[in-house]
């Protein structure tokens, strides 16, 4: 993975997004600023100062919030340009994002594949799966709105690649599609 260097109080951040860390590095030398608080964190830095200075080049850096607050920004910022192109959809009462399909490969063959999406009936997730290196599929679809499971009749019985897919909608109600003949 390639480093990402955002910039903010003059001060290069390098922000790990996923696990919600944001360290401080000095522009001129690429290397980690420290502090000579008295309270550090987990990284050696102090939680609630204010400024910040590179051992290398001896410049100081003074920040507009502590940095404890300064990383949580910095992290929540970044996150927030992720965030802003997302299409939410009501699943539920839920407000979710519309999903890019996930795709899950077993070893054993099969392939699924899951998306959330909106259709001209509302919110749905569609499953989709078949047996690798053939071009029919299974479309398994969940409408949350309706409270029900089906499944494209077009295309392959989902009960054929299955064991078994159970909805289960916010108000209790359930809905299952049961495979008889696989045992895969």
């Amino acid at each position: 993975m390639e480093d990402k260097f955002y910039s903010l109080d003059g001060i290069l951040w390098l922000v790990d997004k996923y696990n919600d860390t944001a360290t401080p590095i000095c522009p001129k030398d690429k290397i980690g600023l420290s502090s000579e608080d008295v309270i550090p964190d987990w990284d050696g830095v102090g939680l609630y100062t204010t400024e910040l200075k590179c051992e290398d080049c001896g410049k100081t850096f003074k920040l507009s919030r502590a940095l404890y607050n300064e990383k949580k920004y910095l992290v929540e910022k970044i996150k927030s340009l992720d965030r802003k192109d997302y299409a939410i959809i009501d699943l539920d009462g839920i407000q979710t994002p519309v999903t890019k399909k996930e795709k899950i490969d077993p070893e054993n063959g099969y392939f699924c594949t899951a998306q959330i999406r909106n259709s001209k009936r509302g919110p749905q997730v569609v499953i989709y799966a078949g047996k690798k290196g053939l071009k029919e599929k299974s479309q398994v679809l969940v409408m949350p709105k309706e409270r029900r499971l089906s499944f494209d009749q077009t295309d392959i019985n989902p009960a054929d690649i299955f064991t078994k897919i159970t909805a289960e909608f916010c108000d209790g109600t359930k809905h299952t599609i049961k495979g008889g003949k696989n045992e895969k």
